[in-house]
């Protein structure tokens, strides 16, 4: 398990995927697909293609394919052992540290999924960093509701929406999934 005293580089720490222009390309398909005004949505449809993107780096990782609409708003990919991943991913504008939030938000903390998978991307999207995992059970255990407006005096920022947010330091090694 990662735990918060972790040493090294982003790139030493989690694995990383350079986005393709196909990966891009798939992710800007997937995004159009969401519609502007989704539902329970942090970003109020903005991160659509952040989202997408992130999808994208962990089917390339994970060999596991996309959920195709299938579990639209449960979970976005399926692995190969047939475990069901939903895939959170934030853009920063820094490379992500241990101390960092993973966040679900309120209204989508019953998905359907049998893991949340976190992701963080720059805003090129042109690399993902894949920061580890929770089974669905395990975040529930772990998690720290957040309401909108709460300022976090862990990472300094300032939650957008209500929130259960995890540590980057908390998630299991994402190799231990795959």
């Amino acid at each position: 398990m990662i735990k918060g005293k972790q040493k090294g580089k982003a790139e030493d720490l989690y694995p990383s995927i350079s986005m393709t222009s196909d990966m891009l390309e798939l992710a800007r398909e997937r995004a159009n697909k969401i519609p502007e005004n989704i539902k329970n949505s942090i970003l109020k449809g903005k991160g659509r293609l952040c989202g997408a993107v992130g999808e994208q780096a962990f089917i390339k990782l994970s060999g596991g394919t996309s959920s195709s609409g299938r579990g639209l708003y449960n979970f976005d990919v399926v692995l190969p052992s047939g475990s069901l991943c939903e895939v959170k991913t934030k853009e920063r504008t820094v490379v992500p540290l241990p101390n960092y939030a993973c966040s679900v938000a309120n209204f989508n903390a019953t998905q359907e999924c049998d893991y949340y998978v976190f992701a963080s991307t720059l805003p090129e999207y042109n690399k993902v960093w894949i920061l580890g995992y929770l089974s669905r059970d395990d975040f529930k255990e772990k998690a720290i509701f957040r309401k909108a407006g709460e300022y976090d005096h862990e990472n300094g920022q300032t939650c957008t929406a209500d929130c259960w947010n995890v540590r980057i330091s908390q998630l299991n090694n994402i190799k231990e999934l795959l």
